[in-house]
């Protein structure tokens, strides 16, 4: 059952885990976190049954549940090296309060089943969280106490990064900033040319006429990547969704009356899904 090992961060959420997945990614690695873990579903992680190899096509992961099965994964993926990111518990209490009473209830069964996993609880409390800050901590170090060259701990929050973290994997500081991708922090501008941002546009009349002239459409979506770039100096990816749209109160839209040159969306809710 054993795999080669594995980069994992198993630092709590809102530690840092996305700015490590973000340095992790610059460094070459193949590298996932929540938002891919939640894709994969990890079912038979989360029932106990860790034989499903879930990381064969990356390098490292980041951030919960990664966090909750360290000792699993520390089997499952020996020679693993393991990072701990941590904060502060003041801060750390804070950010948590606010993520969970933005989104009190996860419409998605895997944020739900990560959070009671990790937690117990699907509500915030203050005395419990404290608590179970400083338990992770304690339990981490506890089990990497007879092997010391696997685990990392490094506060992001403060003034370790590039340093700490590459010379724990043995690779070369890279010559730019440490990804500053915290919670409840904007990415600063000298960072964001490595951001990539992704639109959806919809083209198309709203009194629900076939567009004649796509000469004016295509010269609007020339200009409009180099407008939003401007803006935000970020790099942009952009979806057409160009079909008809009905009038209002006219029912259902209509099949689009695009030429070749223009492929159409499915469906515009699928569109928007960049």
């Amino acid at each position: 059952m054993a795999s080669a090992g594995k980069i994992l961060g198993i630092g709590l959420s809102k530690t840092g885990t996305t700015s490590l997945y973000a340095a992790l990614q610059r460094l070459g690695y193949r590298t996932i976190t929540f938002g891919h873990m939640r894709e994969l579903g990890l079912e038979d992680w989360v029932d106990g049954d860790f034989s499903r190899d879930y990381l064969a096509h990356v390098d490292a992961a980041t951030d919960l549940p990664i966090g909750t099965y360290f000792r699993e994964l520390d089997e499952r993926y020996p020679g693993s090296k393991f990072i701990l990111t941590h904060r502060d518990a003041e801060p750390w209490l804070a950010s948590v309060k606010q993520q969970f009473e933005t989104n009190p209830n996860p419409n998605h069964a895997f944020h739900r089943s990560v959070r009671l996993g990790h937690y117990g609880v699907g509500v915030f409390n203050e005395g419990r969280f404290r608590r179970l800050h400083q338990d992770h901590i304690n339990a981490v170090r506890a089990h990497f106490a007879d092997h010391p060259d696997q685990l990392l701990e490094i506060d992001l929050f403060g003034s370790e990064g590039w340093s700490e973290l590459c010379g724990f994997l043995g690779r070369d500081v890279p010559d730019q900033p440490f990804p500053n991708t915290k919670p409840c922090q904007r990415e600063p501008t000298a960072h964001r040319s490595h951001m990539r941002t992704s639109f959806a546009i919809p083209v198309g009349n709203p009194g629900g006429a076939k567009i004649e002239n796509y000469d004016t459409v295509e010269e609007v979506l020339r200009l409009t990547p180099t407008s939003i770039g401007a803006q935000r100096g970020a790099s942009c990816s952009i979806v057409v969704a160009c079909h008809q749209v009905p009038a209002l109160g006219r029912g259902n839209g209509r099949a689009c009356a695009c030429p070749s040159r223009c492929r159409p969306s499915a469906t515009m809710s699928r569109s928007t899904r960049v």
